[in-house]
């Protein structure tokens, strides 16, 4: 048995309501892409939201190893859009010195939108600067974009915190299968009869994954054309970082102790 998986023997129990046992035997991991994927495609013709949870998975990973990585795989990239974000609100609130003036440092914009602990707020804060700024500077074709990125975000953030937040632990009809469950303290995500509201394998982590990739494209393309646009508005070069040829990243490269 996995050690992994063996080691939340103890909370077997949860999971042996948390998930109706499927009535056949696992099927091999080649096929669980197909069958799980298929009926997530299936959802997203019947114009589910692209974020939503995708239905249980049908096979399970024998090495925990896997979901770790696609875990691992899937919050990098989620950070990714996190970083876009930030540049956005950044050129959304300069009035003065712009963004890329600051050399060798955080705006104080990025320094206090990074403060924010939870990411609905920081969406929020966007919003915010967004419906200011879009008063002041109209363009309702750049406002709506950018509204419509933010639902967009704010869908996926779910899936993201259930990442984040979830634990590895076996099924109930064999430990030595694994998947993502909610842990035994996330009333928001179990029933109250422990049920998890989802379970998540390998597979369908690394869609996530793909998803959040696709996500992060679209942020830094508004990004890319709102500061091109904002650019032209107060006459600076466009596209340019100031940063001088003698300052020294030599640190930033030095190996970990």
């Amino acid at each position: 048995m996995t050690a992994t998986c063996s080691g939340l023997r103890h909370i077997a129990r949860f999971f042996s309501v948390a998930l109706n046992a499927p009535s056949e035997s696992p099927a091999p991991a080649s096929r669980a892409a197909s069958r799980n994927f298929s009926t997530w495609d299936i959802c997203l013709a019947m114009s589910l939201k692209p974020w939503a949870a995708p239905p249980r998975p049908t096979t399970y990973d024998r090495d925990p190893e896997v979901i770790y990585a696609a875990i691992g795989r899937s919050l990098s990239m989620w950070q990714y859009v996190e970083d876009a974000l930030s540049l956005i609100f950044e050129w959304l609130v300069v009035e003065g010195q712009v963004p890329g003036t600051y050399v060798n440092s955080m705006s104080p914009a990025k320094a206090a939108y990074g403060t924010v602990v939870s990411f609905d707020a920081r969406a929020g804060m966007i919003e915010a600067a967004a419906s200011a700024f879009f008063h002041h500077h109209a363009h309702p074709s750049f406002h709506a974009r950018l509204q419509k990125l933010l639902a967009t975000c704010r869908g996926w953030a779910g899936r993201r915190n259930e990442i984040a937040h979830g634990q590895i632990g076996g099924s109930p009809v064999d430990l030595n299968l694994c998947a993502l469950w909610p842990t035994e303290s996330s009333s928001r995500k179990r029933e109250i009869n422990y049920r998890a509201r989802f379970v998540y394998n390998s597979t369908q982590i690394i869609e996530f994954d793909r998803q959040f990739a696709e996500l992060h494209m679209a942020v830094l393309d508004f990004y890319s054309e709102f500061r091109s646009w904002r650019e032209r508005q107060l006459g600076i070069p466009q596209g340019q970082d100031f940063w001088p040829d003698d300052v020294d990243h030599s640190e930033d490269q030095t190996p970990l102790q």
